[in-house]
């Protein structure tokens, strides 16, 4: 007997998996190695953390097949499953940040915006300018239209909307 396939003698609970180090490439098949686990919860598909001989002793593997009758006498080493990896707490976590990220990336934007408004407002030859072309972001804003506002003189900029361009 292997010692390794000694668990599968004492357990009942005992369950072999074959698993790949590397993805599957045209043309070149999966390499599978044995493994053993009590975790009843892994599947196909799979991605398991393994002892390995690399970086901190851990390497990952994907799981193609569980739950089958192995041979005790194998010749081939059987290694213990460490444990899954959630992906699923993962990919939930990145979400979150990728979508916290985008916020704050909006808020730089609008607080540079407003930053280059105040610093051009507060520029009297910028503002007469500005008046001098006539347009405010509205389309019918102009020397040509009376009805509609130009930018606020210098005394009321400080009380008008942050965004009078």
């Amino acid at each position: 007997m292997n010692d390794d396939t000694a668990l599968f003698i004492l357990s009942e609970h005992a369950i072999a998996v074959r698993a790949s180090y590397e993805p599957a490439r045209p043309g070149i098949s999966d390499t599978l190695e044995l493994f053993k686990t009590l975790d009843d919860t892994i599947a196909v598909d799979d991605l398991c953390v393994v002892p390995s001989s690399t970086r901190h002793g851990f390497t990952t593997v994907k799981v193609a097949e569980v739950g089958f009758d192995i041979d005790l006498d194998t010749t081939e080493p059987v290694k213990w499953i460490v444990c899954r990896v959630n992906l699923a707490t993962y990919r939930e976590n990145a979400g979150k940040e990728a979508d916290a990220i985008s916020k704050i990336n909006a808020w730089q934007r609008r607080r540079e915006l407003a930053k280059v408004r105040a610093e051009m407002l507060a520029d009297d030859q910028v503002v007469k300018e500005l008046r001098q072309i006539g347009f405010n972001g509205d389309s019918a804003s102009g020397p040509d239209n009376p009805d509609v506002p130009s930018p606020a003189p210098p005394s009321m900029r400080a009380r008008r909307d942050p965004d009078p361009l």
